[in-house]
C-alpha cells in the first residue's frame, strides 16, 4: 500500500488515543468511508478503555507468561483486534456485497507492554473494488458492531465530480442496524480529501 495511506492509519491511531480520555469508558468503534469512481477505503478505528477487558486482551497474547508483550506477542494481539474488527463488518453497493481487504493494521499499547489493565487501540485500514463504475443512485449500505454491543459511529465521505466539493453523511449504528447513502456524481478523491475522510 501507499505510504500515504499508511500515514492515514497511523495518524487516524495517534488521533484516537489522544482523544480516548473524552468518552465515556467502555469500546469505541469509529468507521470512516472514503467513496470513490471506482473503489472505496474504509478506516476503521476501536478505542478499548482501561479495565479488564484490556488486561484480557492483552493476558491472551502473552504466549510465554512473563507478564509482558514482545514484539511477536504484539503482533499477535494486532492480528487478532484486526479479525475482530472486520468481523461484523458489512458493506454492498445497491445489494451487491463488496469484500474488503486489509492493507494496513496499526495497534498501540499505549506506551504499556505489560499484560496489564491500560487500554488499547487499533486501526485498520480496509479497501474494496467496485464491480462497476459508481453512476448515480446507487446506494452504499453498511453495517457494523462494537466488540462490546454499544454504538458505532459511521462516517461516508464522497467527492462529487466537477469539482462539486465533499459531501458527508454521519450516523451512530446498533448491531442489527444498517445505514443506507445515496451515492452521487462520485470523483477519484484528492489526497485532501483522504485525509479529509480519514482524519475528519
Amino acid at each position: 500500500m501507499s505510504s500515504e495511506a499508511s500515514s492515514g492509519a497511523f495518524c487516524a491511531l495517534v488521533l484516537l488515543a489522544a482523544v480516548a480520555s473524552a468518552h465515556p469508558q467502555g469500546v469505541h468503534k469509529r468507521t470512516v468511508i472514503t467513496v470513490s469512481a471506482k473503489s472505496l477505503e474504509v478506516l476503521v478505528t476501536v478505542d478499548f478503555d482501561g479495565g479488564k477487558r484490556s488486561e484480557l486482551l492483552r493476558r491472551s497474547a502473552d504466549a510465554d507468561g512473563d507478564g509482558r508483550l514482545d514484539a511477536d506477542e504484539a503482533g499477535v494481539l494486532k492480528r487478532k483486534l484486526k479479525d475482530m474488527v472486520a468481523r461484523p463488518l458489512w458493506l454492498d453497493i445497491s445489494t451487491h456485497r463488496l469484500h474488503l481487504t486489509a492493507v494496513d493494521a496499526k495497534l498501540s499499547l499505549r506506551g504499556d507492554e505489560r499484560v496489564s489493565g491500560e487500554g488499547l487501540s487499533v486501526a485498520v485500514l480496509f479497501r474494496a473494488d467496485f464491480p462497476r463504475q459508481v453512476t448515480p443512485g446507487m446506494t452504499l449500505t453498511v453495517k457494523d458492531a462494537s466488540p462490546d454491543g454499544s454504538h458505532v459511529r459511521v462516517e461516508v465521505y464522497q467527492a462529487s465530480s466537477g469539482d462539486g466539493g465533499v459531501e458527508g453523511q454521519q450516523r451512530e449504528i446498533m448491531p442489527g442496524e444498517a445505514m443506507t447513502v445515496r451515492l452521487s456524481h462520485v470523483a477519484s478523491p484528492s489526497p485532501w480529501f483522504c485525509r479529509r475522510g480519514l482524519l475528519g
